[in-house]
């Protein structure tokens, strides 16, 4: 299970970028007490996040498909 800040809010910008609340808990720092009680009223979103965000890492950030990526920007 991945907590961190809202990705897109903040502006962060990955190569393939996860979505919030599918892949990965965003948190809004102006807004905390929001994650807190989605997180109580959503039940079983733990365990679907955790899922799903293990399945798009290993899709998207294996070191093979990194350095693929990396490959392709120095062609």
């Amino acid at each position: 299970m991945a907590f961190n800040i809202d990705l897109e809010r903040y502006g962060v910008v990955l190569p393939v970028m996860p979505e919030n609340w599918k892949h990965y808990i965003g948190v809004n720092l102006e807004n905390v007490d929001q994650t807190i009680e989605r997180l109580r009223t959503d039940e079983g979103c733990l365990e679907r996040i955790a899922g799903a965000g293990h399945e798009w890492a290993m899709r998207n950030y294996i070191p093979k498909k990194v350095a693929t990526r990396l490959l392709e920007m120095t062609a």
